[in-house]
């Protein structure tokens, strides 16, 4: 499935917001600063338009983002659960998916190319987590 613009510059926001990067300019809704990107020093930039971040286009971009997702750690009925990625290659298609170690499928996504891919199962995983981390919240009030 191709991403169109408008999905693709919503999930660089999603993404951006994820990776921890602040939002200028109320007004201005849509400029981030992402500070947290070593890539900004080499474009010589430090604040991106959603449509001008390339998390779906670059791996300097994107694996940052994966490896944070390896990184999350959360305690649920007295064990550690964390999360892996991987990606494969099918005839005519790439498949990404991201898992917890204890095997639970979280989520798969398709692509073109592996890194579109790659794309749809980062947000497709951040839009989850983001779900499962507010019900908690709720569950605790």
């Amino acid at each position: 499935m191709q991403a169109t613009n408008k999905t693709i510059t919503q999930g660089n926001r999603l993404i951006a917001e994820f990776m921890g990067a602040e939002r200028y300019a109320p007004n201005d809704f849509d400029i981030h600063g992402c500070a947290t990107l070593d890539v900004t020093e080499q474009e010589g930039k430090h604040f991106f338009n959603p449509s001008e971040m390339k998390y779906h286009s670059s791996w300097d971009w994107l694996m940052p983002v994966v490896e944070k997702i390896e990184s999350i750690n959360s305690i649920k009925d007295q064990s550690t659960t964390d999360y892996f990625f991987q990606a494969t290659n099918f005839i005519q298609n790439y498949t990404a998916s991201i898992m917890s170690r204890d095997n639970l499928l979280i989520v798969e996504a398709e692509g073109e190319a592996r890194i579109d891919a790659s794309f749809n199962a980062v947000v497709e995983f951040i839009e989850w987590y983001n779900q499962d981390r507010s019900e908690k919240e709720v569950q605790s009030c």
